[in-house]
């Protein structure tokens, strides 16, 4: 079972590690001859060969919070150093949302004091 990572903003930092291709792949196969139908085993290998498994259905949540993190800091990381403006940077939020806790902030920027942001279930 493959469990994948859906992500927003920009992806392609996440999936170039995780999937093991950037987003513009199939671009490059298509200007050169390469499509589904001209290498069908191609196109049917190359996701599975490639695919770093990250996520796991018994994963702790500690985990996924961690990988989070690692991920979003990532994509920060490849844009501070690209040769393009910054389109990725600031704080990172971190919240969880489960069964038992229902939506609950880990990591968390305040805009306003602090005795207006109460919560005392968060970090």
């Amino acid at each position: 079972m493959i469990l994948d990572i859906y992500c927003g903003g920009q992806p392609d930092p996440i999936f170039r590690l995780v999937k093991g291709y950037g987003w513009k792949l199939e671009q490059v196969l298509t200007a050169h001859g390469v499509t589904p139908e001209t290498h069908p085993g191609l196109y049917a290998d190359v996701a599975p060969q490639l695919f770093l498994p990250l996520v796991s259905p018994v994963m702790p949540i500690q985990d996924a919070i961690d990988l989070a993190d690692f991920l979003a800091d990532m994509t920060k990381k490849v844009f501070r150093f690209r040769a393009v403006p910054e389109y990725v940077s600031g704080d990172i939020d971190i919240a969880t949302v489960t069964k038992y806790e229902n939506f609950r902030w880990i990591k968390r920027k305040h805009y306003y004091p602090m005795s207006l942001n109460q919560q005392v279930d968060h970090v």
